[in-house]
């Protein structure tokens, strides 16, 4: 009990010299916070029409103990979206070929998405002994990695066929 009065002394005198007033959620408030909510209006836009003694954070707080849902025009992710529908398919430089299909004389770099109906590997001859035909090695295999084997020999191969190299 004593522990609760000086901890109600401390707060009120932390409160003091930054002229902070506790903040009080009045009926008004709350139905003002749903409203504005469901409008899909942002948390700190919310927070500005209650006032200064109101932060963001407190806004968001009592929406989370509201257990108020994010309204359903807000739940879309335009940007994501908009990713998936601009996202270009990888070039193979192979004829394309199944997992069965794979040999130690073809790449066996992915193409697509995995569990696509589309997905396949990219079926070319690899380069040397690696697993992967030499543009995909240009991708797999950084020059600072000590690769420098394939890193000469791609490089000329790349200038004789006008490849650019994966940066």
């Amino acid at each position: 009990m004593a522990h609760d009065a000086e901890d109600r002394q401390v707060r009120r005198a932390a409160h003091r010299p930054l002229s902070l007033r506790p903040f009080v959620w009045s009926e008004e408030r709350i139905a003002l916070l749903r409203r504005h909510w469901a409008e899909g209006l942002s948390a700190s836009t919310i927070a500005k029409e209650l006032g200064p003694a109101v932060s963001r954070c407190a806004v968001l707080g009592k929406i989370h103990r509201l257990k108020l849902a994010q309204p359903q025009f807000k739940r879309r992710h335009p940007r994501k979206e908009e990713a998936v529908l601009k996202r270009r398919p990888r070039p193979a430089f192979g004829p394309a070929c199944g997992l069965l299909d794979l040999t130690a004389a073809t790449c066996r770099w992915p193409v697509g998405e995995p569990g696509e109906a589309d997905f396949a590997f990219c079926g070319a001859e690899p380069f040397k002994r690696y697993p992967y035909c030499l543009g995909h090695c240009l991708i797999a295999y950084r020059p600072d990695s000590g690769e420098s084997e394939w890193r000469c020999a791609a490089a000329s191969v790349c200038r004789d066929r006008g490849l650019e190299r994966a940066a």
